[in-house]
């Protein structure tokens, strides 16, 4: 596998580099430790008299202790900057070697209420398939990916998507950068956005100008007081107009003051990561829209975050101990606090823009890492003349190679809805996960593991692990039905809906059963859906029967033998024709060997 040799190389070649920075940390260390004592016994030598070696050879050694700690400084950043790197790889092996699972955000996080399809195919959770895609990055990037995840998208958005991934496939370099320094902006982002996006009220221009001729007036008085050129007078009455401005501008300091406090460290991270946006070099168009919303008006995002970073080194400049002593008669932190929300006002609102570009590139990069963990991408074909779902030797993405059987769909192109039979633990299940997790790898702009796929850009829905209340109050059955009517409604959508139903309605009677299955397959043939039901009642079977072509009858089957269960986990055309409940049960001790086998083959 390409991706996890370049993994490998790229993982010890880190791991090789992070030992040279620490055999550096150690012998700075111990040079610091010599200079530091050679500094001060020289000195203790001197002031104990016996004997000085001069002034320069008494400060050579702290000259020295000052630049190695300013060399210590560096590298010790280096070793935490190659500490992500090595672990931005370590992940990424531990997802080509199928050790993922449990590693990482789960995206529960990002899950709304009552999702029609998100946790029963694993696309949140634990060894789901957010987990399996994301690794690293910033809050809004993971909670792009989530939407893309949690969202239909329609054809020109995935036809996008894909070009974008394909062409960052093998940035490797790029995605690399992106995720060490997206971490460092990971916090403070919505503190970020809440200070940029605070109103405000009173024009700043004229009082800007003001203090700034203030400050030169200052500045001419005091000196031709000094020179004696001109009485006290003309410097105390500019004072007292300096004071009377810096007092109708004190809460705007505080202000800025304590807002600039909790977003500065962030600002650091977060334009280290526009900065490294800003610099792919991809031709798709999805990038370029993207990194052109990063210079809109004329200038970089990280330029525009670079101009307030220095507002705000003046005005931390202004608690220097010598220049606090001028400080007050030139308006510094006056001038500082309204440089800095005059800048907030105008490009603040943007940070929401540019987080967004930010979440964008970082989900399209991590979809592109996915990309590249296959040796052999099939990208699916997007249909848009017909409501199709075509595979053929389709896998579960989430299982690992080798372990997954795979299987072809033809939903829509041979029969619109398929009745899935089949018996206990033959793979009915997992054959529904498959087809709506790689319905929402098409969605991402994603492969998916097939020979090959053509597929409409669906509205997803699916019953397959719904769950009694006891919080709500409600069971299995009422939570299943109220699904089935938010799937119903979907169907009403401009879109195709693809459902997904496993074990339908299997919670009353078989004759209620076949009544409300009927109404509900009635129902989704007059709309624009395919899709695909899974039971144990043969009696739903003859739906296909009644519907003829538009509803086709498949199923997966068991072996039962001297040797116990086997299953060839494919789908086979028809109805079902054995059963293994029983031998299943005999398997676990809870029926004899001399059981009867049930009349009933399911």
């Amino acid at each position: 596998m390409e991706s996890k040799k370049q993994y490998t190389q790229r993982l010890q070649q880190r791991q090789a580099e992070a030992q040279r920075l620490l055999r550096t940390d150690r012998w700075i260390s111990v040079g610091r430790l010599v200079a530091f004592a050679t500094g001060a016994g020289l000195a203790l030598r001197d002031l104990a008299g016996w004997g000085s070696v001069g002034l320069f050879w008494m400060l050579l050694p702290f000259a020295v202790f000052l630049a190695l700690a300013i060399w210590h400084a560096l590298v010790l950043k280096k070793r935490r900057e190659m500490e992500r790197r090595i672990e931005f790889y370590e992940r990424c092996l531990a997802r080509v070697e199928d050790r993922w699972k449990g590693k990482g955000e789960d995206g529960l996080s990002l899950l709304p209420e009552n999702h029609p399809y998100a946790l029963d195919l694993d696309v949140v959770g634990e060894g789901g398939l957010f987990q399996r895609i994301w690794i690293s990055g910033s809050p809004m990037g993971a909670r792009t990916l989530g939407a893309w995840m949690l969202q239909a998208a329609d054809a020109d958005t995935i036809l996008r998507r894909q070009e974008a991934v394909k062409e960052a496939r093998d940035a490797l370099n790029f995605r690399e950068e992106l995720s060490i320094h997206g971490n460092q902006s990971a916090s403070g982002t919505g503190e970020l956005c809440d200070w940029g996006t605070r109103k405000s009220s009173g024009a700043l221009l004229g009082w800007r100008i003001v203090a700034g001729t203030l400050s030169l007036a200052s500045l001419a008085t005091a000196i031709l007081w000094w020179s004696g050129a001109a009485s006290v007078l003309p410097f105390a009455a500019v004072v007292l107009m300096v004071f009377l401005v810096g007092l109708k501008f004190r809460h705007l300091r505080k202000e800025v003051r304590r807002g600039c406090g909790e977003v500065a460290s962030t600002l650091l991270g977060f334009r280290q990561t526009l900065q490294r946006v800003e610099k792919g070099q991809f031709n798709a168009p999805l990038f370029h829209d993207l990194m052109a919303s990063l210079k809109r008006d004329g200038g970089a995002a990280s330029r525009s975050i670079g101009q307030l970073q220095r507002w705000l080194d003046m005005l931390e400049g202004g608690r220097n101990q010598f220049l606090a002593l001028f400080a007050p008669f030139v308006l510094w932190e006056t001038q500082c606090a309204l440089g800095i929300e005059a800048w907030r006002r105008r490009v603040g609102p943007r940070f929401v823009e540019w987080l967004e570009v930010v979440g964008e590139v970082e989900a399209l990069l991590a979809v592109a890492g996915y990309a590249f963990e296959s040796d052999q991408p099939t990208f699916p074909e997007v249909s848009t003349s017909q409501t199709v779902y075509l595979a053929t030797e389709l896998e579960h993405p989430l299982m690992p190679h080798g372990q997954c059987v795979p299987n072809d769909a033809a939903l829509g192109h041979a029969g619109q809805i398929w009745m899935v039979s089949g018996s206990n633990m033959s793979g009915k299940s997992t054959w529904l996960r498959t087809l709506g997790v790689s319905s929402v790898l098409m969605n991402l702009g994603a492969p998916v593991r097939a020979s090959s796929m053509k597929s409409s850009p669906f509205v997803l829905g699916a019953s397959i692990r719904i769950l009694d209340s006891l919080h709500e109050g409600t069971s299995r059955f009422y939570r299943e039905i109220l699904r089935l009517k938010q799937i119903s409604d979907l169907a009403g959508a401009k879109r195709p809906l693809l459902f997904l139903l496993d074990e339908i309605l299997h919670g009353t009677n078989s004759a209620d059963r076949q009544t409300g299955v009927e109404a509900f397959v009635r129902s989704m043939l007059e709309t624009n859906s395919v899709g695909a039901i899974t039971t144990h009642d043969l009696a739903l079977a003859r739906i296909g029967d009644e519907f003829q072509e538009k509803v086709r009858n498949m199923h997966f089957r068991s072996d039962v033998n001297d040797s116990g269960l086997t299953f060839d986990y494919r789908i086979h055309p028809g109805v079902v024709t054995e059963s293994n409940a029983l031998a299943l049960m005999r398997q676990v001790g809870l029926l004899g060997l001399d059981e009867k086998e049930s009349p009933n083959p399911v």
